[in-house]
């Protein structure tokens, strides 16, 4: 029997780590969702265009990162799965 090296145990979905994401609710949710890669985009635009500091997409990516585990845990990360 061969050892498969590389596959992971499969762990729980995790959802958000912060109180104000978990509470919203989903369709509210959603437009954050969409609002956060708007500003994604926009931070990136910024730094790669404007030579500043990558602190505002980093703050960017992590309230992307929080909202997107958000909605994966509630819809199982299909989409309109409401």
């Amino acid at each position: 029997m061969a050892m498969n090296l590389f596959k992971t145990k499969k762990e729980p979905a995790k959802g958000s780590s912060i109180p104000r994401v978990t509470k919203l609710p989903d369709h509210e949710l959603v437009i954050w969702m969409d609002n956060l890669i708007m500003q994604l985009g926009a931070s990136y635009d910024v730094w790669r265009d404007h030579d500043e500091l990558p602190s505002e997409v980093d703050k960017a990516l992590e309230a992307l990162n929080e909202v997107w585990a958000e909605l994966k845990v509630r819809h199982g990360g299909r989409p309109n799965s409401r």
